[in-house]
């Protein structure tokens, strides 16, 4: 079974085949087309001072609407369960 290496060091030192290693996911290569196209400040208008940007979310299970939804940051999981996915599907 695959366990996580311990860390130090991290893959910026030492990674693939003992190199210096970048990781990035989709989410992050998602937003440079937006931040290139517009600009910086116009991405930081979306979210809060602290994050800006958006985050995308996976709405599944026992809930009204499911399905990926992209929201800003800084909002709270009561606004993306009840207030986008409709809140919870309650069994009478």
């Amino acid at each position: 079974m695959g366990e996580p290496r311990q860390r130090p060091p991290f893959p910026v030192e030492k990674g693939i085949h003992g190199q210096p290693t970048l990781i990035n996911n989709v989410e992050t290569w998602a937003n440079i087309p937006i931040i290139m196209g517009f600009g910086a400040q116009e991405f930081a208008k979306v979210g809060t001072k602290e994050s800006a940007g958006t985050k995308i979310f996976s709405l599944v299970g026992r809930i009204k609407n499911t399905g990926l939804v992209e929201v800003p940051m800084g909002i709270s999981i009561e606004e993306i369960v009840n207030k986008i996915g409709g809140g919870p599907i309650h069994q009478t």
